[in-house]
């Protein structure tokens, strides 16, 4: 109990989590910052305590090799006519012709011996395009809904938006893109893709930056098998980017309502667990802590939010 002023508080502190940091001239401060639920006459709330000792001797923590920094492929080094591109390829880690999902598994499979990304390829900004020269309905839909939603004529954001992803799924990818598809498993998987299952998975441009979060704004679809499913999935992944809660998003956070879209056709794992890791805690922000949010199965009912995931703190 203490007396702030004229009001008694009885104060009760519970630790939840602790990092000890080092800090000053050769290591000789050690500090214990705590995460911790308080307590103040009843009222519960939550805060950071921080408790500092001085320090004799050197730093405890164990230096750590840094994993080089991921740089985005750009300018020269990008191939922009090409229709699918593996992740091993340098020219995939470019946001402009992949998207940002498809960059981000391109940059992580490149780094060598780092971390193990199940094999797969993307049908790249150009595919998209092309899709759109074969099929020009979809040109007209996507002009429709742009006027609207450009307030450049009336009209209704929601119908459009309902008649132009209907539309891209009655269309069927075209023969070369279809042959394209078909050549990537081959080369990745060689007869065996026809056993496997496919995340089939959308990545736009201009996704997942700095101002926006696209999760759960486009489909993916998991368990896909067979080369006519596949071609379909990569179809309807292009249409997701048209439905009214997309367009809506890019409105509002001042992006274009056609963006250009890559897919991901990438191997499922066979996992007992699976979920979300975030290198720093979502919540605090605090960089020393990593929050992983799992639970059994695919890890489709944790990013869904359908269920209340197992929650594991890491601390770095």
């Amino acid at each position: 109990m203490f007396h702030p002023g004229h009001l008694d508080c009885t104060v009760t502190v519970e630790k939840k989590q602790e990092q000890i940091l080092y800090a000053g001239d050769k290591w000789s401060v050690r500090i214990h910052e705590q995460f911790t639920d308080v307590t103040i006459n009843g009222i519960k709330g939550w805060g950071v305590t921080d408790y500092m000792y001085r320090h004799h001797g050197l730093c405890a923590a164990i230096p750590q090799q840094s994993v080089p920094m991921l740089k985005e492929t750009v300018g020269e080094e990008i191939n922009n006519s090409a229709l699918t591109l593996d992740f091993t390829n340098p020219a995939c880690a470019s946001s402009q012709l992949v998207g940002g999902k498809g960059m981000q598994l391109a940059l992580l499979t490149q780094l060598t011996g780092k971390f193990l990304v199940p094999r797969g390829f993307c049908m790249t900004v150009a595919a998209y395009k092309h899709h759109l020269n074969d099929n020009k309905t979809l040109t007209a839909c996507i002009k429709e809904l742009e006027d609207v939603a450009y307030q450049k004529k009336e009209g209704s954001i929601q119908e459009l938006s309902k008649t132009t992803v209907e539309s891209f799924t009655k269309t069927k990818l075209s023969t070369s893109l279809e042959t394209d598809v078909a050549k990537q498993l081959n080369d990745l998987f060689s007869d065996e893709w026809k056993q496997k299952t496919f995340a089939v998975r959308s990545s736009a441009v201009g996704e997942d930056g700095g101002e926006a979060s696209f999760a759960g704004q486009m489909e993916t679809f998991l368990g896909v098998a067979g080369i006519k499913e596949i071609c379909h999935a990569i179809v309807k992944c292009w249409a997701s980017s048209f439905t009214q809660q997309a367009v809506e998003y890019r409105r509002n956070h001042g992006q274009v309502v056609a963006a250009d879209v890559g897919v991901c056709v990438q191997e499922m794992v066979k996992a007992d667990a699976a979920g979300v890791l975030f290198t720093r805690d979502p919540v605090s922000g605090n960089p020393g802590v990593m929050s992983i949010n799992v639970s059994y199965g695919i890890g489709e009912a944790v990013s869904s939010g359908v269920t209340e995931p197992d929650t594991i703190f890491l601390h770095r």
